[in-house]
């Protein structure tokens, strides 16, 4: 890879992480980063819903999301719920794991929902959504849909890894369990903030994974 990177007059990588990967590797490649065009356009008006639903979503016989499931509900959502009774745990995706299964029977607060029809709206009439990823890289594309569906996200560190200028985002970044139940209950706790982390999403997403904006610098690399 570091000898292919020199052979070409630009390269573009979908990842801001990745990008500076490589860059670190051969600071002389002409590296950009450009998201993944999303051609997915939310149907409805981005919203805020005030409740005690919290959400989460992805192919549920995934082992990434398996994993996470399982970490949240043992390390977050066990010791969340000691705290706030009034929770309810949404998960909503196809072929859910026998250990996710036996994992949500136990609380009578978890919905495994399964696969849905409408997964937006679905989404929409929660709170909001989190995202416990505890490794990989790369943009995780349930983060920007959460974006642009106008729902408040909070997420671990490896949940948003490969997004650029983060603290934009309105996305509520947790770097430990402990912060990650303590920013769930600000967003439960707090309308008016809910609605602020919702529209600060949104307006990142618009600004950075947009069409418009991913062609706008397509054009200025081509040019």
């Amino acid at each position: 890879e570091k000898n292919a990177a020199i052979q070409f007059d630009s390269i573009i990588l979908v990842s801001e992480y990745e990008k500076e990967l490589l860059k670190n590797d051969v600071p002389n490649a002409n590296i950009h980063h450009i998201p993944n065009i999303d051609f997915m356009e939310t149907r409805t008006t981005p919203r805020f819903k005030s409740n005690k639903v919290i959400s989460y979503f992805g192919i549920l016989n995934n082992p990434h999301n398996e994993h996470t499931i399982l970490y949240f509900l043992k390390n977050i959502f066990q010791e969340l719920i000691k705290k706030n009774n009034g929770i309810q745990f949404n998960i909503y995706g196809k072929n859910p794991s026998e250990k996710i299964k036996n994992a949500a029977k136990k609380y009578d607060n978890v919905l495994l929902k399964g696969y849905v029809n409408d997964l937006e709206d679905a989404i929409k009439d929660t709170n909001l959504l989190v995202v416990p990823i505890t490794a990989g890289s790369g943009v995780k594309t349930k983060v920007l849909d959460g974006m642009r569906w106008g729902v408040p996200i909070v997420s671990s560190f490896e949940g948003v890894s490969g997004l650029i200028n983060i603290g934009e985002s309105g996305v509520l970044v947790s770097k430990n369990d402990l912060e990650f139940i303590n920013k769930i209950n600000i967003i439960l706790e707090d309308d008016k903030f809910g609605k602020i982390c919702s529209q600060k999403s949104l307006k990142y997403y618009k600004k950075y994974y947009s069409k418009d904006s991913i062609y706008n610098k397509y054009d200025s690399i081509i040019r």
